[in-house]
């Protein structure tokens, strides 16, 4: 038997030839690199978030600036920070995170000009209810705001998607969590496109429209729940959203079809700053 040992990389060359076996590598923050001279930067911070057992409040947010360009390339990270709320009597371990007291992590989130959350539709309620000063700032998310059936992927929980992208996360603390997030941010399709980041500040930036009926009879509430839209709990109203080419037909057929028997239909435009937001 030889004695030869081999490396990491030969392994998974090898292992990676077996169409029944799946590499994985620990989703990590990318390595800072130096900008190009003169190359515009946006300020960003990416957020991972628990809720309290109620679910109306956040326990504890996960947060880690970094700085971007325009075409979706990390240039500069900097340090993890965690908060967690006074309502939590044991307080979690920070694993490798600073504390943040209220102030510092609502300074996080104001001077971002872009917050990036994987499941913002969950996360951005609650942190607009916990720090008032950041309602209004500009959000992306990873989960909805990409095309991921486009890329060949399914959307799905952050393990999921990083899952699908060859990446796993080391542990649930809040730096992994936050550190997979980044992590996503960096994948590229192939190595000609851009990267996800890149992928998800084109979409999101870009306006949307807010499409709502509410008071429906029964037949109509069954077409739109059958057309996608959803139901908002508590409520008898259904939204779903929609990009500008779509809008024309969508009003047509809500208004001769699903509200022809009774129901209200209301539209508004949307952009970053407003989805993704308690409707």
């Amino acid at each position: 038997m030889s004695g030869r040992s081999y490396s990491t990389e030969e392994i998974v060359a090898f292992a990676s030839t077996d169409p029944d076996l799946q590499i994985l590598r620990r989703a990590v923050a990318p390595q800072p690199t130096a900008a190009p001279r003169g190359a515009l930067l946006l300020s960003c911070c990416a957020v991972e978030g628990i809720h309290l057992a109620h679910g109306d409040r956040l326990r504890s947010l996960s947060l880690r600036p970094f700085r971007t360009g325009v075409d979706g390339s990390i240039f500069q990270v900097g340090t993890p920070r965690l908060w967690t709320s006074s309502r939590v009597v044991a307080k979690p371990p920070n694993d490798g995170c600073e504390s943040a007291c209220d102030a510092e992590a609502a300074s996080l989130l104001v001077d971002a000009e872009i917050i990036v959350a994987h499941d913002a539709r969950t996360i951005r309620p609650l942190v607009e209810r916990t720090f008032a000063t950041a309602v209004g700032r500009p959000w992306i998310c990873t989960l909805r705001d990409v095309d991921w059936l486009a890329m060949g992927l399914e959307p799905g929980t952050l393990p999921d998607a990083l899952r699908q992208t060859g990446r796993f996360l080391g542990s649930n603390d809040p730096k992994s969590r936050v550190d997979g997030l980044l992590g996503l941010l960096t994948h590229r399709a192939s190595p000609s496109t851009s990267t996800l980041l890149g992928e998800v500040l084109a979409s999101a930036c870009r306006p949307t429209w807010f499409v709502e009926v509410e008071d429906l009879p029964l037949a109509g509430e069954k077409m739109v729940a059958a057309a996608g839209y959803v139901l908002i709990p508590g409520s008898r109203r259904w939204w779903r959203e929609l990009d500008g080419e779509r809008l024309d037909r969508e009003v047509e057929w809500l208004t001769c079809q699903v509200c022809a028997d009774g129901g209200r239909l209301r539209f508004r435009e949307i952009d970053w700053r407003t989805r993704h937001t308690v409707h």
